[in-house]
């Protein structure tokens, strides 16, 4: 049979990459050192948007009113309305509108200072894209339901959802020890 020397590949395993506080410090110390004054922002951002990097990148002034950013042509072909958080709004407010985008960034250059911050930093098996699941998974821990956090994050599947959330035991043992006595 043909087929036979024909070896799937093996499903990969989903990331669940959480970000700790100590590392985000690291990661934004060496991005305020960036010759680029945009990354910190883009990184805290994307923290609390879940907004993917083409998503920030492609952001522009005249797509945020009122509290609510507006992608247009996002991967899965819909638009989306993200209602940003008062950090992220600060983060907004310290920008200067030296352009028609929020981050006149490159995606190159986002790379590749992403990478040298890595670097600087130490931390290990870290993707700009995990910045996304870190999002996805704080929503939930700030209480949002399941059709809220789709809302900002775009999926449309609950399944694809919950492979974007990674939620601490320590932060679930944590609102147990609120509750019971």
């Amino acid at each position: 049979n043909p087929m036979d020397s024909i070896v799937m590949p093996s499903p990969h395993k989903p990331r669940s990459r959480r970000l700790s506080k100590e590392e985000l410090e690291l990661l934004l110390k060496y991005a305020q050192s960036n010759r680029n004054i945009y990354i910190a922002s883009i990184i805290k951002f994307a923290i609390e948007t879940g907004m993917r990097r083409s998503e920030i990148l492609k952001l522009k002034w005249e797509n945020i009113d009122n509290g609510i950013a507006s992608l247009y042509e996002t991967k899965n072909g819909e638009d989306r309305y993200i209602p940003l958080t008062r950090h992220a709004q600060r983060i907004l407010d310290k920008l200067s509108k030296v352009s028609d985008y929020v981050f006149p960034v490159t995606v190159d250059c986002l790379k590749s200072a992403w990478n040298r911050i890595k670097t600087k930093s130490g931390v290990k098996d870290l993707r700009f894209h995990d910045l996304r699941h870190e999002s996805v998974s704080r929503f939930f821990e700030m209480g949002l339901s399941i059709p809220e956090v789709a809302l900002i994050s775009g999926h449309k599947d609950v399944r694809q959802l919950f492979r974007y959330t990674h939620l601490k035991p320590q932060n679930l043992r944590d609102k147990f020890s609120k509750i019971f006595i």
